[in-house]
């Protein structure tokens, strides 16, 4: 796509979805892996979360252990 006022020895580098139609579809693939990504490194920070208070719970617990007679 030539751009107003140009000439045909200067092309834009910069496409329009009007140009590319796979465009679209390319962005919608990185949308995709992005939050496919973002959802498991979510789920692997949910599940060393879970492990952290519970190995806190524990200790806690056994510290405030009470007395027996």
């Amino acid at each position: 796509m030539l751009l107003p006022g140009k000439k045909d020895s200067q092309r834009s580098l910069f496409f329009s979805l009007e140009d590319s139609p796979d465009l679209g579809d390319a962005i919608n693939v990185l949308l995709v892996a992005a939050a496919f990504n973002f959802k498991r490194m979510m789920n692997k920070y949910k599940e060393r979360f879970a492990l952290f208070f519970l190995q806190i719970r524990a200790i806690f617990f056994l510290l405030i252990k009470p007395k027996q007679a």
